[in-house]
């Protein structure tokens, strides 16, 4: 039997209909985002987890995300192994307790784990493999369909400006210690120049894109093989060089992108 406070409310696991003295409930993963656990039943595994409505304002937008492209997937493209939802009792893909949020189920995929940092090059193209997938299947499912979660979160012009402002307006010590990174910022911002372009350029369609494409967002199986991708959260209607960047952001460092030590960046 299992302790449960308000973090994890006692109704949650009524609403899947799920026995509190059958379970085994334990913190999961190392997201910096949602709060995870696994549950563990005999015969079943689960992973549930609480949206952390700081970052998502609106989490029935993201529910709807998820189920338009598991319907998408499930008609077209049945062969891949999409990671969908768990229904509720009366049938929604996410459930809300007044006290402490919005709460989902997903099934624990078995013989899967995940990698925080990437170890191999063979490990790097297994993932970029599985995000190009991804994007490839949804390649027919009209993007403008899915929900914005995260308004402006991959906008370089906007996260320029944003820039451009903290430099005028920030805290003066942290722009002096900051100057050589700054220089190295304003000397290549054409780089802005060429993404206006790209948002103009109609040949530039909008697709599905993941936009959190660090490789602990992909399963592996025990041979190392990329089974899926999972955190489809940030899904939105963008381009599909956001994904590509991030990958080659997270992928070529040897460190996570929490570390703090920069000398073991290189």
């Amino acid at each position: 039997m299992i302790s449960i406070n308000i973090a994890m409310p006692r109704s949650v696991l009524q609403e899947y209909g799920i026995e509190e003295e059958m379970l085994r409930l334990i913190p999961f993963g190392n997201g910096l985002i949602n709060n995870t656990w696994k549950i563990e039943i005999p015969g079943r595994e689960y992973i549930l987890q609480k949206i952390n409505q700081a970052v998502f304002k609106q989490p029935e937008q993201i529910a709807a995300n998820i189920r338009m492209i598991a319907d998408y997937l499930a008609e077209h493209h049945p062969e891949y192994h999409f990671v969908a939802p768990v229904m509720s009792n009366d049938g929604r893909d996410m459930v809300q307790n007044k006290e402490s949020g919005f709460f989902r189920l997903f099934p624990f995929v078995s013989d899967s784990h995940t990698v925080d940092v990437v170890e191999t090059p063979e490990q790097a193209g297994e993932a970029a493999m599985q995000f190009g997938r991804f994007t490839r299947l949804l390649s027919g499912f009209d993007a403008t369909k899915l929900h914005t979660t995260i308004p402006l979160f991959h906008d370089l012009a906007y996260r320029y400006d944003k820039f451009l402002e903290a430099i005028q307006n920030g805290n003066r010590r942290r722009v002096y210690e900051a100057e050589d990174l700054i220089k190295y910022l304003l000397r290549n911002s054409g780089i802005v120049n060429e993404y206006k372009k790209i948002t103009t350029d109609p040949g530039f369609r909008l697709r599905v894109t993941h936009h959190d494409t660090k490789i602990s967002n992909v399963l592996f199986d025990p041979e190392e093989r990329g089974l899926c991708v999972i955190d489809l959260d940030t899904v939105m209607p963008r381009y599909f060089i956001s994904d590509v960047g991030d990958m080659m952001r997270t992928y070529l460092s040897p460190v996570s992108e929490e570390e703090k030590d920069f000398d073991k960046i290189e």
